[in-house]
């Protein structure tokens, strides 16, 4: 059975007209609400600690899944046994006041167009890191992405980022964006290669370049932008 959960952050808005509409178009929803806004990971680690189905996907409230988005990951995960599955996704941008898409990579990092088992995810004890306002993504799947070798990746565009000018992500300018979430960003990458260590016993050499290579351009941008990192 197909479950849309709604993980309710502490907003106090009432969704239950919403709610009810999609009910009788014959969704099947749940909702968790969480006593006080703690961010994307908190409300995201909500779902995941009370879920009862097998596979588990994240979706932003102001993006959207293409029509088979649902059906062509969760058949590959199942049908080909893995424990993650990663496909491509498009991303809408706001370039001088008019909206355009624009194709992107099937990242690892980010959330967007991913499947996961989520037995796997309990089996390795994996979880939101708390204090996390932004880059959660980035600490959960470099570990959820490197503790498998049963993982999988679709050229299928599954998933449409929606440009929401309200958005955490977008309500600031590039470098304001930078200055007040590039702390996270780094801890995100150091936390997430510790908590891999812990699991596997080890960190392939390649992973911890390609994560120092990110961790030094941070750092410079950081410093070139008086950015306070201690």
């Amino acid at each position: 059975m197909f479950l849309v959960c709604l993980s309710i952050d502490g907003d106090g808005e009432d969704y239950s007209d919403i709610i009810e509409e999609y009910e009788r178009r014959g969704l099947h929803i749940r909702v968790i609400y969480g006593k006080e806004n703690g961010g994307p990971g908190m409300a995201r680690q909500r779902i995941l600690e009370t879920t009862q189905c097998d596979y588990l996907m994240y979706l932003d409230a102001d993006d959207m899944l293409m029509p088979r988005a649902v059906e062509v990951l969760s058949r590959n995960i199942r049908v080909n046994d893995m424990d993650i599955v990663r496909s491509s996704m498009i991303r809408e941008e706001n370039l001088k006041n008019d909206k355009v898409i624009a194709q992107n990579v099937n990242t690892i990092t980010w959330f967007h167009g991913k499947i996961y088992r989520v037995q796997y995810l309990r089996d390795i004890n994996l979880s939101f890191l708390p204090g996390l306002r932004t880059d959660e993504d980035a600490y959960f799947n470099v570990i959820a992405w490197n503790c498998t070798a049963k993982r999988g990746e679709l050229n299928e565009i599954t998933y449409l980022w929606r440009f929401n000018e309200n958005s955490i992500t977008r309500s600031r300018n590039e470098l304001t964006y930078f200055n007040s979430t590039c702390t996270d960003y780094i801890r995100s990458q150091v936390e997430g290669l510790k908590r891999l260590h812990e699991i596997k016993d080890g960190v392939q050499d390649a992973l911890i370049s390609a994560t120092l290579q990110n961790l030094y351009y941070y750092y410079m941008k950081a410093k070139t932008t008086n950015v306070d990192l201690s």
